[in-house]
């Protein structure tokens, strides 16, 4: 199962103005075999960057639909790995 997880920092150091926090995702699999087709899980955020630990197993990842970086992070055995038009960083 997924669990997708939205971050928000909010910046204080000038009090009474807080900035704006930046969406960034984070998607972590199981040690199975996994297929995460990214832009499909709701509530993602697609131009965020995003962070995929697909850990063990054969693992199909899928950045299709995703314009912000990919961190894909896909652990040992076999995995398809796909990013998109974002910056995109593999890991085996």
């Amino acid at each position: 199962m997924l669990y997708p997880v939205a971050v928000t920092a909010t910046d204080e150091s000038q009090a009474g103005k807080p900035s704006a926090g930046d969406p960034v995702n984070v998607v972590v699999g199981d040690y199975g075999q996994d297929t995460i087709n990214l832009a499909s899980i709701p509530g993602i955020v697609k131009s965020a960057p995003s962070f995929i630990y697909g850990f063990s197993g054969t693992d199909t990842i899928n950045g299709t639909g995703m314009t912000g970086a990919l961190y894909i992070q896909a652990g040992t055995g076999g995995a398809t790995m796909t990013g998109d038009s974002g910056s995109n960083v593999y890991e085996f």
